[in-house]
């Protein structure tokens, strides 16, 4: 194959030449990577910190708030026989300067229009409902789908 051993151990030492010179390049590639990486971990860990310092500082606004009253749920906390996996049991807020509603304030102008079309005005039997498939509602005890309306005047689904 080689003419001469002078040929070929030039070639050998060509070819160490040019796999130490890759080994570098490959050795600055990882620095770099190592380097990118601790850059973005640091900034991980200062966003953290300004995570936890405006999660403080909206529960001080929280607590100081006009009305005198939380407006998060009271979070019972756990024992110590109980596992983490279970969630935290939540406590209704009673509010105090919440004003309550009674049944003579409710609008009774929605229900009187409650089957009426938005598009020609048509009310009463010409407005037909269907179950729309798409909106599930809820999966137990068993799938409960929205309700679709269609004017059976202009054929709009509503």
């Amino acid at each position: 194959m080689y003419n001469n051993a002078e040929d070929s151990q030039t070639y050998y030492e060509q070819k160490i030449m040019d796999l130490s010179t890759e080994i570098i390049n490959l050795k600055k590639k990882i620095k770099e990577l190592h380097s990118t990486s601790e850059k973005k971990d640091k900034q991980i860990d200062r966003l953290n910190n300004e995570n936890t310092q405006i999660r403080a500082q909206l529960h001080k606004l929280q607590l100081s708030s006009s009305t005198g009253h939380l407006t998060t749920p009271n979070v019972i906390p756990q024992s110590k026989n109980v596992s983490q996996d279970q969630p935290a049991a939540i406590i209704p807020q009673y509010y105090p300067n919440q004003q309550m509603v009674s049944p003579d304030s409710y609008d009774t102008s929605s229900s009187i229009k409650k089957r009426e079309c938005p598009k020609c005005g048509a009310i009463g039997f010409a407005i037909k409902e269907f179950e729309d498939k798409t909106r599930i509602i809820s999966y137990i005890p068993r799938r409960i789908y929205a309700m679709k309306r269609v004017c059976t005047k202009c054929k709009h689904e509503f």
